[in-house]
C-alpha cells in the first residue's frame, strides 16, 4: 500500500509553513479526478485568489460569489472523501540555520527541505498508526513525492528526496517509489497543499479564512495537524530521525495536533 504526498509552501518573511497533503495512491488518483471536474472552467485552485473579483483565476473564469461558495462545497467533500491527512510544518529559517552545521544542512539541506523531510515522516507515523510499540521496527512506507516547483530550494528538496533511496534498505523508515516536481495547475494535490498552507498562515496571522472551514471537520476520517520545528525538534534530528520519532509515535494516532 502507498501513499502519495504532495507539498507546497506558505509564510512570509523569517517563517516559512510547508504543507503537505497525504493521500493513499489509489484514492490519490480519485481525488484528481473528481477535483479538475468540480473545477470545472477554472484552470486550477488558488488560494490567494478565492474573493478578489478583479483578477486571478476565479475572476477570469467568471465565477461569481455564490459559485465561488458552491465550489468550496463541492471541493470540500472531495477532500474529505480521498485524503488522509494534511501536515504543515512551521519553522524559523534563522533558528534553523543558527543551530545547524554545515555538515548538518549537508545532509538535510536547508529549512525548506528539512521542513520536507520532517513532513514525509507523518506518512510514516499515518501508515503504522494502529500498531503497537511492541511491534517497533515498523515496516516501511511505499512514498510517491510531489513537490510543488515554485520555490528556490524546490530542486534541492528532491535532490535529497532522490538520495534516500541509497539508504540500506534495513535502515529505511521509507521507500520512495516516485519523487518528482510538478506545477499547481497539473496536480491537483499541489493545490490542496496550497490551500493548507494558506489557510495556516492565516490562522497564525489570527485573519481566519474560510478555507480553515473548508479542510477541518471533527467528523471527518481526514485530519488536520499543525507542529512547530521548534530548537528541541531541530536538536533531536541532530541525532537522528529515529530520535523525533520516539516521542511522536506513542500518540500519532490519539493526539495529531501535539506533535
Amino acid at each position: 500500500m502507498a501513499f502519495d504526498l504532495g507539498y507546497d509552501e506558505g509564510g512570509a518573511d523569517d517563517t516559512l509553513l510547508v504543507s503537505v497533503q497525504i493521500a493513499l495512491t489509489e484514492q490519490a488518483r480519485k481525488f484528481k479526478r473528481h477535483w479538475k471536474a468540480a473545477l470545472g472552467s477554472v484552470p486550477y485552485f488558488h488560494s490567494k485568489d478565492l474573493w478578489n473579483f478583479s483578477s486571478g483565476v476565479f475572476a477570469d473564469a467568471g465565477l461569481d460569489r455564490p459559485q465561488r461558495d458552491r465550489l468550496l462545497r463541492e471541493l470540500r467533500k472531495i477532500i474529505h472523501r480521498h485524503l488522509a491527512l494534511g501536515v504543515t510544518a512551521k519553522i524559523s529559517k534563522k533558528l534553523y540555520d543558527s543551530l545547524t552545521t554545515s555538515d548538518f544542512r549537508s545532509r538535510w539541506g536547508t529549512a525548506y527541505s528539512f521542513a520536507i523531510n520532517m513532513l514525509i515522516l507523518c506518512a510514516y507515523l499515518e501508515q503504522n498508526k494502529g500498531r503497537t510499540e511492541d511491534s517497533y521496527p515498523w515496516p516501511p512506507v511505499d512514498v510517491n513525492v510531489l513537490i510543488e516547483d515554485g520555490h528556490r530550494h524546490s530542486n534541492q528538496a528532491l535532490e535529497i528526496m532522490q538520495d534516500s533511496k541509497n539508504i540500506p534498505k534495513e535502515k529505511r523508515l521509507l521507500n520512495v517509489l516516485s519523487a518528482g516536481l510538478g506545477s499547481k495547475p497539473d496536480h491537483p494535490i499541489l493545490q490542496a497543499a496550497d490551500m493548507l498552507a494558506y489557510a495556516e498562515w492565516r490562522e497564525i496571522c489570527q485573519r481566519p479564512s474560510d478555507l480553515h472551514l473548508v479542510l477541518y471537520s471533527p467528523t471527518s476520517s481526514y485530519r488536520v495537524a499543525r507542529f512547530d520545528c521548534t530548537a528541541e525538534v531541530i536538536e533531536e534530528m541532530k541525532q537522528g530521525p529515529e530520535k523525533w520519532m520516539q516521542r511522536k509515535r506513542e500518540y500519532w494516532h490519539n493526539n495529531r495536533a501535539s506533535l
